[in-house]
């Protein structure tokens, strides 16, 4: 005697619809794994922001027509908007060295400026 053929077309058919049934009735169909980073704190400036640049425990930010804005996060749960200067024209990128002039060692943040190329600013004390 004959054994009865299964057919694995209808099979796959009920398993996929058992699948699709059991996933329907959660609320969510995907849960986004959890993230590998916790935010710490939060800072709202005033536009767009383009580009940070940090130096010890400050945090330069190109702030598009804003200007450039200095930033202390010393407690990182709490940052702090120290100043907001006033740029030529939209600061769209930003970095900060740290170079000796004469005998001074100074941190000099160089923005990116629209049309007006490459500006540079003295940000060793940006609490002045």
């Amino acid at each position: 005697m004959r054994s009865p053929r299964i057919d694995t077309r209808f099979v796959f058919l009920a398993l996929l619809s058992a699948i699709l049934w059991t996933g329907c009735a959660q609320q969510d169909l995907y849960e986004p794994p959890g993230a590998p980073f916790l935010k710490v704190g939060t800072l709202h400036l005033p536009s767009q922001n383009e580009g940070v640049a940090v130096m010890g425990n400050y945090a330069f930010v190109a702030g598009g027509q804003a200007g450039l804005h200095a930033i202390d996060f010393t407690i990182p749960s709490q940052p702090v908007l120290l100043q907001t200067l006033n740029t030529l024209k939209y600061s769209e990128s930003i970095e900060v060295v740290r170079t000796f002039v004469g005998h001074q060692l100074l941190d000099i943040a160089l923005v990116v400026e629209g049309t007006e190329g490459i500006t540079s600013y003295d940000v060793t004390d940006p609490t002045a």
